[in-house]
């Protein structure tokens, strides 16, 4: 069955589900409660119900709720999709920034997919496509990723961010003022470097 919300509240707070009544909590200490009325003091608030009565004893009279079920949807409201603890409803006020970031993914995914592959001769693993791996894949997921943390969602902020900065050492990798791949030419011509078979070897090609 599920659980209403009044009971899942009361379960957020610690509050007590029988009204009025003692909880587990409530219950001193027997040792300290038989030195106070030793000394005659009172119990001060506690709720042992006889000082001859050892705490099991005392605990099996508490009144509880006995077991709860809880229907799979409310499981996962409440503890695989927690509410954030941010002010407002950000998403109303910022806009979803996921579709950006999957756009900026798919943007440098599929050109760069064709040239792996070869379609229509493509090559040259990808260098020619390297200003939508800056400006799409790594600045766009970025600034998704940034949107996702303001809104307050750790992971897909992890996810576009780590993209992010793949798309972003890719597109590095094959622009000729890093010479990355221009240290492995053995000529003159920098962009030989890109059929030697270390630099492949190195970079995942191979």
């Amino acid at each position: 069955m599920a659980v209403n919300i009044d009971t899942y509240r009361a379960t957020q707070n610690n509050e007590n589900f029988t009204s009025g009544g003692p909880m587990e909590k409530d219950y001193g200490n027997l040792s300290s409660n038989m030195n106070s009325s030793i000394n005659g003091n009172t119990n001060g608030g506690g709720y042992h119900l006889d000082h001859n009565m050892d705490s099991d004893e005392a605990l099996k009279r508490i009144r509880t709720t006995g077991s709860l079920s809880i229907s799979p949807e409310l499981f996962e409201k409440i503890y695989l999709s927690p509410q954030n603890k941010v002010a407002g409803e950000l998403r109303k006020t910022f806009g979803n920034p996921t579709p950006l970031a999957l756009v900026g993914f798919l943007l440098s995914l599929s050109p760069l997919s064709c040239i792996l592959m070869g379609w229509q001769g493509a090559g040259g693993s990808g260098a020619s496509d390297v200003g939508v791996y800056f400006f799409g894949g790594g600045l766009l997921m970025i600034l998704g990723a940034l949107g996702e943390w303001i809104i307050g969602n750790t992971f897909p902020f992890v996810v576009f961010g780590s993209f992010g900065a793949f798309w972003l050492s890719f597109a590095g990798t094959l622009t000729p003022s890093f010479n990355a791949y221009g240290a492995f030419s053995t000529t003159s011509n920098p962009a030989e470097g890109l059929t030697v078979p270390t630099f492949n070897a190195s970079f995942g090609a191979e």
